[in-house]
C-alpha cells in the first residue's frame, strides 16, 4: 500500500485506513475474538503556522503576534497593564503567553526543539526575537506537553528553513510613521494636564532571505537579514527646556519635544545543511555501522544580533544508538544539553 501527499506538521497524528482483499480461498478458517482497544488520540494541542500562513496574515511577524491568534491565548508584557500590537508596531518587547489559566513563567521559546532563554527564570526569560524570514513554520503547543518539556505552559518552536537544490528567496518590507495614525488629543485633555499624547512615531521591518545549493545534493544554505524598529511617543512625557543650561537647575517643560521610546534590532542568521545519502547495499550499510561517528545529517546554524546568540546543532547515528548534541551560547551564560 502506498499513500502520497500526506503532510506531517508538528506532532500531528494521521490515520491511514487499509483494506485487504482475499486473493484466493483454498480453505476457510474462522477466528473470533475481541480486537484490542488502541487509543490513537493525543492530549497534545498545538497550532502550526507555516510561512504561507504567516505571509497571508495582516499581523506583526513575531512569535508573540502569532501566538496571540490562538483562541484563548493571552499575551502580557512585564511592567505593563496590557499588551497590544497592530501590524508590528509593538513586537520587539519581551512578552509572555498564557492559556487555560496557566503561569506566564512557563512560557518557552525554542528553535528546532532547542530552548532559547537566559537564566533569569525556569522558562520565559528570553531576549531573542526570532527572524521570521528563516522560519519554515511555527509550532505553538499549549496543552499536553511531552516529557521533554520542562514546563506545562505555552511552547513556541520555530522550525528553520534548510535550503535545497534550487535557489529561492523572499523579501518582506513594511513601515509606518506618525502620519499613519490618528489622535484624539484635544483641548479638553490638554486642560486636564496631559502635556502630550502617546502614539506611533516610526516603525519598519525589512527582512530579505534566501538560500540554495552550495554543492548540489551535498551542501545547502539558507540565510536572512532583518532590520526592524519600534518607536512611539510616551503619553505626558515632554522635554526639558533647561537641558544643557548650567545656570538653571530646575526642570521646565518643553512641549516642542516629546518623550520617545525606541527599540531597534538588527540581526542576521545562517543555516547550513548537509544531507548524506544512506542508501546502498546491505554490505555497505553494515560496514558503515561499524565505523564510529558516521553522520546521517549535519546542520549548523548561527544567529547574530545585538545579544550575540550562537546556536549550533549536530546530530548523528553510531550503529543503532542515535545521539544528539546541542549547544546554545548567549553572551554570558552557557547551557549545554546532551542526551543519549
Amino acid at each position: 500500500m502506498r499513500r502520497e501527499g500526506l503532510e506531517m506538521a508538528g506532532s500531528r497524528v494521521v490515520n491511514i485506513d487499509a483494506a485487504m482483499s482475499v486473493g484466493g480461498v483454498q480453505e476457510s478458517i474462522t477466528v473470533t475474538g475481541e480486537a484490542p482497544v488502541v487509543d490513537v488520540q493525543s492530549t497534545a494541542r498545538q497550532h502550526v503556522m507555516d510561512d504561507e500562513v504567516i505571509a497571508a496574515l495582516p499581523a506583526g511577524r513575531s512569535h508573540y503576534d502569532l501566538g496571540a491568534l490562538v483562541p484563548g491565548m493571552v499575551g502580557t508584557q512585564p511592567g505593563r497593564v496590557g499588551w497590544q500590537d497592530v501590524g508590528g508596531t509593538n513586537n520587539l518587547q519581551i512578552s509572555t503567553m498564557v492559556i487555560h489559566g496557566g503561569n506566564f513563567l512557563d512560557t518557552k521559546m525554542a528553535v528546532n526543539g532547542l530552548s532559547s532563554r537566559n537564566l533569569l527564570s525556569s522558562s520565559w526569560a528570553t531576549n531573542f526575537i526570532a527572524d521570521t524570514g528563516t522560519a519554515a513554520e511555527w509550532t505553538i503547543s499549549y496543552a499536553g506537553q511531552g516529557a521533554e518539556s520542562n514546563s506545562s505552559g505555552v511552547t513556541m518552536d520555530m522550525i528553520p528553513k534548510t535550503g535545497g537544490n534550487k535557489f529561492s528567496g523572499s523579501f518582506f518590507v513594511t513601515g509606518a510613521n506618525e502620519n499613519f495614525q490618528g489622535t484624539n488629543y484635544d483641548d479638553e485633555l490638554k486642560a486636564k494636564g496631559l502635556r502630550a499624547a502617546g502614539g506611533l512615531y516610526r516603525m519598519y521591518d525589512i527582512n530579505p532571505s534566501g538560500g540554495g545549493p552550495i554543492i548540489k545534493d551535498k551542501l545547502w544554505f539558507y540565510g536572512s537579514g532583518r532590520w526592524q524598529t519600534n518607536q512611539f511617543f510616551i503619553p505626558g512625557s515632554v522635554g526639558n527646556a533647561n537641558a544643557g543650561d548650567p545656570t538653571k537647575w530646575l526642570w521646565a517643560p518643553d512641549n516642542s519635544t516629546r518623550g520617545l521610546y525606541n527599540t531597534t534590532q538588527n540581526s542576521a542568521s545562517h543555516n547550513s545543511t548537509a544531507p548524506i545519502d544512506t542508501s546502498g547495499s546491505a554490505a555497505r550499510r553494515n560496514r558503515a555501522a561499524k565505523k564510529s561517528a558516521r553522520p546521517h545529517s549535519i546542520r549548523w546554524s548561527q544567529t547574530t544580533n545585538g545579544r550575540d546568540l550562537l546556536l549550533t546543532e549536530n546530530s548523528h547515528s553510531i550503529g543503532s544508538s542515535p545521539t544528539s548534541t546541542r549547544l546554545i551560547m548567549p553572551r554570558n551564560p552557557v547551557s549545554v544539553t546532551r542526551k543519549r
